[in-house]
């Protein structure tokens, strides 16, 4: 639940920067279109990375046991993740109607970086299988 409704934040900062995509070119402005681009596949990409991951959840016939202090690891490492996905969601809905180019290089840094904090999530999850693991 938790991460569908991170993958669902994200979503909505993606629609929201497609909002502005469109709005910015019907008024004829064009600049920082293709940086405004890239940030919309990046929050796709987060999306559907975020929609897609490993549970992190421990089966009954599950072959490794994870641990309830594994699980909490992994529930915190969300946790942070939803903060930095609430943040990218804020900076969109922030941008104002004539965004330029700098506010778009940070929006697109921080995008992707939330995207290389979730490579973190792969890390932490094969190190709490490997010691919850019985």
């Amino acid at each position: 639940l938790q991460r569908d409704w991170l993958a669902n934040e994200v979503d909505r900062a993606r629609f929201a920067i497609n909002g502005k995509i469109r709005d910015w070119t019907r008024g004829g402005r064009l600049d920082g279109l293709d940086l405004a681009a890239s940030i919309e596949k990046g929050l796709d990409r987060l999306a559907n990375r975020i929609r897609h991951a490993d549970y992190g959840s421990s089966g009954f016939f599950d072959a490794v046991k994870i641990g309830e202090s594994e699980l909490e690891r992994l529930y915190a490492f969300d946790l942070a993740l939803a903060e930095t996905v609430e943040y990218l969601a804020l900076q969109v809905e922030q941008l104002p109607e004539t965004a330029d180019d700098s506010m778009l290089s940070r929006l697109l840094d921080a995008t992707q970086g939330a995207d290389r904090k979730f490579d973190e999530r792969a890390t932490v999850f094969e190190e709490v299988t490997q010691k919850g693991g019985v």
